[in-house]
């Protein structure tokens, strides 16, 4: 389920939907902050933070490719 949905979901009381869209909100900026050092981060330091945040690092590469699973982030 996407953020989306769980937001327009009856599955979902106000408060939750509510604690959806700020955790979503907290992790987009820690996610783009991510993708920021990655960026900007050499061979030897991209290798380290792959070490440490081996799905952000994924995430980026599939963004690199053009296979963009976060299409979300831009939604809310």
């Amino acid at each position: 389920m996407t953020v989306n949905e769980a937001l327009i979901s009856s599955e979902f009381t106000t408060r939750q939907k509510i604690i959806i869209r700020w955790q979503f909100k907290i992790y987009g900026k820690f996610f783009n902050g991510l993708m920021d050092l990655i960026v900007s981060a050499d061979m030897d330091n991209r290798a380290q933070l792959a070490l440490a945040f081996p799905e952000y690092v994924l995430a980026y590469e599939e963004w690199m490719r053009g296979e963009n699973y976060c299409e979300d982030l831009d939604d809310i």
